[in-house]
């Protein structure tokens, strides 16, 4: 592959296309932190709002400062995609880095759905990167076919964790039973929606789970993506109103200190194997994370982190290590290099004195490139 020209050229006329056919406020667009952000092996978070007012007990965006007021983000959706094409860290394209709307608040609030809709058509327009969606909100038949018509392969995780404890663990969302009817209308347009049961409460979605599978695969919702739930100080303290619940986490927590708004994760590796035992008994088709969703609807391929293979593994793009040794010297040209790799990693051994920028750089796009961990090392 031409890595060279699919990173500089593609990512100039892209830019060149935007600031030509939109209203893009470029300085403000180059000072957002979207357009230097590095993102992770599962997309580059991108924040459609700030804020959110649900209150649910288990959500931690309230410890990361954020509060339980909602309002669209700073720059309008087309400075935003420009900030996005700007940041050098990841690729664009189709085969490019997966972006994930949402982040530190709800995409479909009343305050950011409508932003939300639009950023997806422009996304899909300029930039055309595979987007994901987590929602625990719902929208409109009419809005429905706004976003199909945005586009139909936007990867779409609806959230629920509860189902008779639902109202009390997540009092301002949306009841159950809603939940299931958007995801039935989701289907209905076309979309291939997933079941997000993350995080898995313990005492609460392990009793519950089998209501909330039920109502799925009864709705056509054919995939699900489990995961466990991290707690900081003030969310274990949330939880204290479901006395058994507190428990349970206090003894999954072991020893590790809840120290500050740090975020610690509890060990529920048996919990996960019960609910994806039981969801493997409906049908459904278990996503090891919540990028897997996103990389198969997209008809991808992908080993970037411990948690795949998804897709095909035999369809991975095969590697060219003279392609990425050509790309390396053209970011930086003293740069000494070696690349080893093997069928689902690459190797990358530098010399001390490159500029840490150039090797994330080289890390993420090399990655998405080639969709395998890339691992960089010192010679």
């Amino acid at each position: 592959m031409d890595l060279i020209g699919w990173y500089s050229e593609y990512r100039r006329e892209v830019l060149d296309r935007i600031a030509r056919e939109l209203n893009v406020n470029i300085t403000a667009a180059k000072r957002d932190h979207h357009s230097h952000r590095r993102p992770r092996p599962c997309g580059l978070t991108v924040h459609t709002g700030v804020g959110c007012p649900l209150s649910c007990l288990y959500c931690y965006i309230y410890d990361m400062g954020f509060t339980h007021k909602a309002s669209t983000y700073p720059l309008n959706p087309e400075s935003l995609i420009y900030a996005i094409a700007t940041n050098k860290n990841i690729l664009l394209g189709k085969d490019g880095t997966f972006l994930a709307l949402g982040s530190v608040t709800e995409p479909f609030l009343n305050e950011t759905k409508g932003y939300v809709i639009k950023l997806v058509k422009l996304i899909r327009s300029y930039l055309e990167n595979p987007i994901q969606i987590s929602t625990k909100m719902i929208l409109s038949s009419r809005e429905v076919l706004d976003l199909y018509k945005a586009d139909s392969k936007l990867s779409i995780l609806c959230t629920i964790v509860a189902f008779k404890s639902a109202s009390r663990l997540e009092p301002l969302a949306p009841p159950v039973e809603e939940r299931i009817k958007f995801l039935e209308s989701l289907v209905k347009a076309g979309f291939k929606p997933t079941l997000f049961i993350r995080p898995i409460i313990p005492g609460i979605t392990d009793r519950e789970i089998n209501d909330i599978l039920k109502l799925a695969f009864n709705a056509g919702v054919e995939s699900v993506v489990f995961g466990t739930l991290r707690v900081t100080r003030s969310i274990l303290e949330k939880l204290r109103v479901f006395p058994d619940t507190y428990k349970e986490i206090i003894r999954r927590l072991g020893r590790k200190p809840l120290t500050g708004n740090k975020q610690i994760s509890i060990k529920g590796s048996d919990l996960k194997k019960k609910l994806v035992k039981l969801a493997r008994e409906y049908g459904f088709k278990i996503y090891p994370s919540a990028c897997a969703a996103n990389v198969y609807i997209h008809g991808l391929h992908c080993y970037m982190c411990n948690f795949g293979p998804c897709g095909n593994i035999n369809k991975l793009p095969e590697v060219d290590a003279k392609d990425i040794a050509e790309f390396i010297k053209w970011l930086s040209p003293s740069a000494k290099v070696s690349i080893r790799h093997d069928n689902f990693s690459i190797q990358i051994l530098f010399d001390k004195n490159v500029n840490p920028r150039v090797k994330s750089v080289v890390k993420f796009v090399v990655s998405y490139a080639y969709k395998r961990e890339v691992k960089i090392y010192a010679i």
